[in-house]
């Protein structure tokens, strides 16, 4: 959810170091399949999304082949 008064805090990057650094405890404390972090989708023309696309490595899903590809800076 967003709320313009809270935008000068980066509540979504905040959010998002939050679930990071969650999934990596619970990876190290033995949890299975928390390798990655899925933060939804993702929607270039958003300006609301275009943090996701600031963290790396990031992965999106080619949409025909069903196949993971690298996205930002990496992929170049």
């Amino acid at each position: 959810m967003y709320d313009p008064k809270w935008e000068q805090y980066s509540m979504g990057k905040l959010s998002a170091l939050r679930e990071i650094s969650l999934a990596q405890e619970l990876s190290q404390h033995g949890a299975p399949g928390l390798d990655f972090l899925y933060m939804g989708f993702y929607v270039h023309s958003c300006q609301k999304m275009k943090y996701k696309g600031e963290y790396s490595p990031s992965y999106l899903l080619e949409p025909v082949s069903y196949t993971f590809c690298l996205f930002g800076k990496e992929a170049n």
